[in-house]
């Protein structure tokens, strides 16, 4: 997949060029991130997570697998399959509701408050 990625301070701007959505990250979202979109195996990026951030285990997979969601999620969102048309519209609940999870992710790893 086709990304461009800026930084911006510590955060991480990621432009999804086929869905032309853009993410603020920071670490360690912005690492699973470029793992997942690189092609890695979800067991390393945990193992890696695990060990730079000093995570259980069983921590970073659901925090890589609640990202690999949100991704299939966006895809979901912006992508027209034929005989499968979209019923996310932008602006609706649905997709208020996949910001509304990225909003927890980010609240979670890093103590901000929604």
């Amino acid at each position: 997949m086709n990304y461009t990625v800026r930084s911006v301070g510590n955060k991480k701007i990621v432009w999804l060029q086929p869905f032309n959505r853009y993410l603020l990250l920071e670490m360690p979202a912005y690492e699973v991130i470029k793992g997942l979109m690189n092609g890695d195996n979800p067991g390393v990026i945990c193992e890696e997570l695990s060990g730079c951030y000093d995570l259980p285990l069983p921590e970073a997979r659901r925090f890589v697998d609640e990202i690999t969601r949100m991704m299939e999620q966006i895809s979901a969102l912006t992508m027209n399959i034929p005989g499968k048309p979209s019923t996310v519209s932008p602006g609706s609940a649905a997709e208020m509701k996949l910001f509304a999870k990225f909003a927890w992710i980010k609240s979670y790893c890093y103590g901000i408050p929604i």
